[in-house]
C-alpha cells in the first residue's frame, strides 16, 4: 500500500507542478543486491537468495548501477518531456 501511495502522489504532484516548469516521476526498484544490505541479514540472507532469485523473471537481483542510470536517464536533457511516469527498474 505504502508504495501505491507514493507512485499515486508522484502522479498527482506530476500534474500539479508541470506548469511550474517542475518535472515529478517515481523511480520503483525491485529487489537490489549490495554486499552490505545483505550482511545485515547473515545466513537468512542467504537462504532468501536462494528461494526468491529463481522466481525473478530475469533470473538475478538489480544492481545500484541499474537504478542510478534510471535516474541520470530521468535527469538528462532527452527525459525533460516525462513527467509522472513510474519507471519500474525490476528485472
Amino acid at each position: 500500500a505504502a508504495r501505491a501511495g507514493v507512485e499515486n502522489m508522484s502522479i498527482t504532484l506530476s500534474s500539479e507542478w508541470i506548469e511550474s516548469n517542475v518535472r515529478v516521476n517515481c523511480v520503483r526498484p525491485g529487489i537490489i543486491f549490495t554486499e552490505s544490505g545483505f550482511k545485515n541479514y547473515g545466513p537468512a540472507g542467504d537462504m532468501f537468495l536462494e528461494k526468491i532469485v529463481p522466481s525473478l523473471p530475469a533470473k538475478r537481483l538489480g544492481t545500484p548501477e541499474e537504478i542510478s542510470s534510471a535516474v541520470t536517464w530521468l535527469l538528462c536533457e532527452g527525459a525533460s518531456y516525462v513527467t509522472g511516469a513510474v519507471i519500474c527498474v525490476d528485472g
